[in-house]
């Protein structure tokens, strides 16, 4: 279990707040986030050691730096579901939206 911290948004009447979970991954922490503290976005969301400094400072060893990439991937993975989600609802959106013309358009005609 590690410590992740991210700047989040909680709402008008909260705002931005840096907020920090215990999880195993770096979308375990993210949902944690959402779902304790009601995020509505999660920004810069790291692994940091128990003091709260950066987990990826200075990188000294193999070991380390596989953990880094390791780390970057994973937040690499979470952008790209964010990304594909944001797009499925949008294709469903103007798939909605173009039902509803074609809707429209039948009725207009006699």
């Amino acid at each position: 279990m590690a410590t992740w911290q991210a700047k989040c948004w909680l709402g008008q009447q909260n705002g931005y707040q840096t907020l920090e979970v215990q999880a195993s991954s770096f979308a375990g922490a993210e949902q944690q986030l959402r779902r304790i503290y009601g995020a509505e976005q999660v920004m810069n969301l790291r692994q940091v050691d128990s003091t709260g400094s950066r987990g990826q400072g200075l990188i000294s060893s193999a070991s380390s730096d596989a953990s880094a990439s390791r780390d970057a991937m994973e937040a690499a993975a979470g952008l790209v579901a964010q990304v594909i989600a944001l797009s499925a609802r949008g294709l469903w959106k103007a798939g909605k939206f173009a039902v509803r013309q074609y809707k429209e358009n039948q009725a207009k005609q006699p």
